[in-house]
Order: structure tokens, then C-alpha cells, then sequence
């Protein structure tokens, strides 16, 4: 599983660190190419308090943890921009 935590410091204080948001990418399955992963949207650290949820398939692995992540928010938030989403890119999580 790959977590991906938003914080807010408040002027840049460590100590008063606040989550905002967490992101939870996991590994569903798929080849040694390409993955499978289940996402999920939380606000704050609350696994329970999920606000959105996606399906990315064919993931083609060697792109790396930040094209992993960008494609995983372009699956949970497409209903607020569907427009941008399907522009630049394609089915099987690749880009012309």
C-alpha cells in the first residue's frame, strides 16, 4: 500500500501539524508490468471516513510512484472535472 498524507503546518511549525487529507493507493493485482490498485480519498488520518473511491487498471508500473499517483486522483476525482480527465489520456493508464 502506498499512502500519500496532506498536511497543514501552520507557519511552517512542525509541532502543529494537522491532516487534511490522506490518499491510499493498494495493490490489487495485475502482472509484473502492470498493477491493479484500489483507491481511496480520506479526509484526515480516519480510514473510516472515506469521501471518494477508484479503480485504476493496467497500470503500466515503470512509471513510477508520482504517474501512479496522478493517475489514482484522475480516477477518485473525475466526477468534479470529467471534461479534463479523459483529455490526455487513455484507457490502461497510458498517455498518447
Amino acid at each position: 500500500m502506498i499512502r500519500v498524507t496532506v498536511e497543514l503546518l501552520p507557519n511552517g511549525d512542525e509541532s502543529k501539524a494537522r491532516t487534511l487529507a490522506v490518499a491510499r493507493i493498494v495493490n490489487i493485482g495485475g502482472t509484473p508490468e502492470r498493477g491493479d490498485y484500489r483507491v481511496t480519498l480520506s479526509r484526515r488520518n480516519e480510514p473510516h471516513s472515506v469521501e471518494r473511491t477508484g479503480l485504476l487498471t493496467q497500470f503500466e508500473r515503470t512509471r513510477g510512484p508520482w504517474e501512479l499517483l496522478h493517475e489514482a486522483l484522475r480516477v477518485t476525482l473525475r466526477p468534479f472535472n470529467p471534461g479534463r480527465a479523459k483529455q490526455g489520456s487513455q484507457p490502461g493508464g497510458r498517455r498518447p
